[in-house]
């Protein structure tokens, strides 16, 4: 499956470790397409940013930041990949997150006739080290696939609460524009490849 694959690849590139083609700025979206014409897919991610309230039992505030992705076949980001990956990433001393294995996002859908619907996604997030040479922080990521049926719902959420192992956090508003905006991306290539 490719989003196994996909996984590191993805790290690497937010790391800033792989030369792949620039496919460039998806125009009014703050989504980014890079083609990797070695494996053949392009990698469409938003932005990274910090969600709030990250609070863990032990008060360090250390910020959990993310972003979302999700793969194409070609040189294209019109597509309707299977999943969405969240990938929360953070900066640690001593690998804190690594034993965490349950990423649960919570929210809940307006009706328009009778009360809001609850909505839980609970899913099983990859760990990735990525040792900072020389620095006094390691990277830390946590990988999690969305279905897209689910992630499209979660993208209408004016709200969404998360945990992650003992850590807890509120997606911010820079996280919900990201939702809407890889939403609003696969949503416009219709049924895609």
């Amino acid at each position: 499956m490719i989003a196994g694959k996909v996984v590191r690849s993805i790290v690497l590139l937010a790391c800033g470790l792989t030369s792949f083609r620039v496919s460039g700025q998806i125009p009014q979206s703050g989504l980014d397409a890079k083609y990797d014409k070695f494996h053949d897919w392009t990698i469409i991610r938003s932005t990274l940013a910090k969600v709030e309230n990250s609070i863990r039992p032990d008060r360090d505030d250390t910020p959990l930041t993310l972003h979302l992705a999700y793969v194409c076949k070609g040189d294209t980001s019109h597509c309707r990949p299977v999943q969405v990956e969240a990938i929360l990433m953070v900066q640690t001393i001593n690998w804190r997150y690594k034993d965490y294995r349950t990423l649960v996002l919570l929210w809940t859908t307006p009706r328009v006739n009778g009360p809001a619907k609850p909505n839980r996604i609970m899913a099983e997030p990859n760990w990735n080290p990525y040792v900072n040479p020389g620095g006094s922080f390691n990277d830390e990521s946590m990988t999690a696939d969305i279905p897209l049926i689910d992630f499209l719902q979660l993208a209408k959420a004016e709200e969404v609460e998360g945990e992650l192992g003992n850590t807890t956090f509120k997606l911010s508003k820079e996280n919900l524009e990201a939702l809407r905006a890889v939403a609003a991306e696969i949503e416009a290539s219709g049924k895609g490849k």
